[in-house]
C-alpha cells in the first residue's frame, strides 16, 4: 500500500514518516511533499492509496490538492491535518469524504488511528473493485477504452466483443462527450446513453476518459450515412448539457481508434464556439497545424513598444484563431499563459493593486483550465486594463511618487513597515517625502498605507479560507486586535461581521 504525506513543516512531515512503523499497517511505500502543488505532481505518477495532508500549505492548499487528486483517483483515501479547526475546513473535509481530521499539534496516536481506519477503507474498496471485475458494465467500459487505442491485437479484441455481445462486422462511430459544466452524474451516463441508443436499435458502449470526458462507441447495421447523422443529431438534442464531438464513420472494428482521433479533433472546435454543443469533423480539421512561429515575439513587441494596442492585438489574434478553429486548445492555452506570464513577471504588484486575489501561479493555473479561447481573451484583457491604468497613473504622478507607491505595494504586508523606512528607500527625509506625497496623492503616507491595507483586507475576508488572524498578518498587522479596531473605525463593522455578510 502507498501513502503520500504533504506538509510544509519539515519537522512534522519527517517525524510522521520516520516515527511510525508503517509496515505494521501494510504501508510499504511512503513519499513526502512540502506543498500542495508538489504533492499533486507526485500523486499523478505515485498513485497513493492514502494521503495524509496538512490543509494550510503554500502554492496549493490541502483542500484544493485533495479535490484535484480525487478527480484523478477517486479511490484514494484522504486524512486532513490542521491546527485550525474552522467550520469551512470541516465542511470541505466532509465534502471530500475525508476519513479523518487530525488536529495539530499532532498526536501520533490520533494519526495511527486515522491511518488504520483509512487502511480498512482502502481494503474494502479494493475488495469491491475485485468483485466488480466480473460485472458486465465494467467489461463494457473496459472494451470501450480498449477499442480507442491504436495497435491493439484483433485476437485480443474479438473475445472481449463476444463476451459482452458487441457486434464485430458492422460500421462504427466514436463520440466524445464533454460534460462542460459538470452537471451530469457519470454513473448515470454510463447507463442512460447506451439505453438511449438501444431504444433506436443501435448498440452503444460507453467509457470514461478523464474528468468530465467520456466516450460512446456506436455500431450501425444496414444504416445509410444520413440515418447515422440523424441519430447523432437527435442524441445531441436529447443531451443538451453535453458537448458532443463526432468522429468519422469507419467500416472496421480495428479502425475505431481512427474514429476516436477525429472525434477529438471535432470536440476541439468547442474551444472556439461557446454556443454550439454538437461538432462534426471537417476536412480542414485534418490539417491541424501547429501555431505560427513568431507569435510570442510579436506579442512582446506590442507589449513593450505599444502597450495601448495590446487589447486590439489580442482581439485580432483570438478572432483569427476562432475563424480557423483547428489549432489544438492545449497549444493555444500554453501560448496565452506565456503572454500572461511575461506581464506578471514584469508587474508582480498586479495582485496588490488590481484587487485580484491570488498570485501569478494561481492566475496561470486558472488559464490552464479555460473552457474557451474567450476566457483566455478576458484574462488578457484584465491584465491589459491593469497595465494601461498603471501607465496612466505613472504619467499622472511624478517618478518619486510612483516609486513610493510601488515600494508600498511590495512591502505593505510587513508589519514593521514605517514612514521612515519608506523615506530611506526613496533617499528623502520622512518630512519632505510626506509633503510631496500629500501634494500629489491628497493623503498622507500613513493614511495611504492604512487605506491599502484595509482594501486588501476586504478582498481576503471575502475568501472563505482565510480567518481574521491570517488576514491581519497578510495585511501587515502583527496584532489581530489592533487590526480589528482599525477595520471597525474604517468600515463601522468588525472583520467577522463583514465576513459573515459576504458569505
Amino acid at each position: 500500500m502507498r501513502m503520500l504525506v504533504a506538509d510544509d513543516e519539515d519537522y512534522t512531515r519527517e517525524g510522521l514518516v520516520e516515527g511510525v512503523g508503517w509496515q505494521d499497517y501494510g504501508i510499504n511505500e511512503i513519499l513526502q511533499a512540502r506543498d500542495g502543488s508538489a504533492a499533486l505532481g507526485i500523486a499523478r505518477w505515485f498513485r497513493p492509496d492514502i494521503i495524509l495532508t496538512d490543509i494550510r500549505m503554500p502554492k496549493m492548499d490541502g483542500i484544493e490538492f485533495a479535490r484535484e487528486m480525487l478527480q484523478l483517483n477517486p479511490d484514494c483515501i484522504v486524512i486532513f491535518m490542521s491546527g485550525y479547526l474552522e467550520i469551512e475546513y470541516l465542511k470541505s473535509a466532509i465534502e471530500l469524504s475525508a476519513v479523518a481530521f487530525v488536529e495539530k499539534p499532532i498526536s501520533i496516536r490520533q494519526v495511527t488511528e486515522a491511518v488504520e481506519k483509512a487502511v480498512m477503507e482502502v481494503n474494502r474498496k479494493k475488495k469491491n473493485k475485485r468483485l466488480s471485475l466480473d460485472n458486465l458494465d465494467f467489461k463494457k467500459q473496459k472494451l470501450a477504452n480498449t477499442l480507442i487505442c491504436k495497435d491493439i491485437a484483433k485476437d485480443m479484441i474479438l473475445p472481449m466483443c463476444r463476451e459482452i455481445g458487441f457486434p464485430t462486422g458492422e460500421e462504427y462511430n466514436c463520440l466524445i462527450l464533454w460534460d462542460k459544466d459538470g452537471m451530469t452524474n457519470n454513473d448515470d451516463l454510463m447507463k442512460d446513453i447506451p439505453a438511449w441508443f438501444m431504444e433506436r436499435n443501435i448498440f452503444c458502449l460507453c467509457g470514461f476518459l478523464e474528468a468530465k470526458i467520456s466516450i460512446a462507441i456506436t455500431a450501425y447495421k444496414n444504416m445509410d450515412r444520413r440515418a447515422v447523422d440523424a441519430a447523432h443529431q437527435s442524441f445531441a438534442l436529447a443531451w443538451p448539457k453535453l458537448v458532443t464531438g463526432v468522429g468519422f464513420l469507419v467500416s472496421d472494428l480495428m479502425n475505431i481508434s481512427s474514429s476516436y482521433a477525429t472525434a477529438r479533433i471535432a470536440l476541439n472546435y468547442a474551444f472556439y464556439d461557446e454556443e454550439c454543443h454538437y461538432f462534426e469533423v471537417d476536412e480542414h480539421a485534418l490539417l491541424q497545424q501547429t501555431l505560427e512561429p513568431g507569435l510570442s515575439s510579436e506579442f512582446m513587441q506590442v507589449y513593450k513598444t505599444t502597450p495601448y494596442k495590446m487589447e486590439e492585438w489580442i482581439h485580432q489574434l483570438v478572432s483569427r484563431f476562432a475563424d480557423r478553429r483547428y489549432y489544438q486548445k492545449e497549444q493555444v492555452i500554453l501560448l496565452f499563459q506565456s503572454f500572461a506570464g511575461n506581464v506578471l513577471q514584469d508587474h508582480p504588484d498586479y495582485f496588490d493593486l488590481s484587487g485580484c486575489a491570488g498570485n501569478a501561479e494561481d492566475y496561470l493555473l486558472s488559464m490552464k483550465h479555460a473552457k474557451s479561447i474567450y476566457e483566455l481573451e478576458q484574462r488578457m484583457y484584465d491584465l491589459t486594463y491593469f497595465l494601461i491604468q498603471k501607465l496612466d497613473r505613472n504619467s499622472k504622478y511624478s517618478k518619486v511618487i510612483n516609486d513610493t507607491i510601488d515600494f508600498i505595494a511590495k512591502n505593505y504586508q510587513n508589519s514593521d513597515l514605517s514612514i521612515q523606512e519608506i523615506a530611506d528607500h526613496m533617499r528623502l527625509s520622512a518630512t519632505h517625502l510626506n509633503v510631496l506625497f500629500r501634494q500629489e496623492m491628497k493623503v498622507t503616507l500613513k493614511q495611504y498605507v492604512s487605506n491599502l491595507r484595509m482594501s486588501k483586507a476586504l478582498q481576503l475576508l471575502e475568501a472563505e479560507h482565510f480567518n481574521v488572524t491570517e488576514v491581519a498578518e497578510r495585511c501587515g498587522y502583527a496584532n489581530a486586535n489592533y487590526f480589528a479596531k482599525v477595520f471597525k473605525e474604517t468600515y463601522q463593522m468588525t472583520p467577522l461581521e463583514y465576513k459573515k455578510q459576504t458569505i
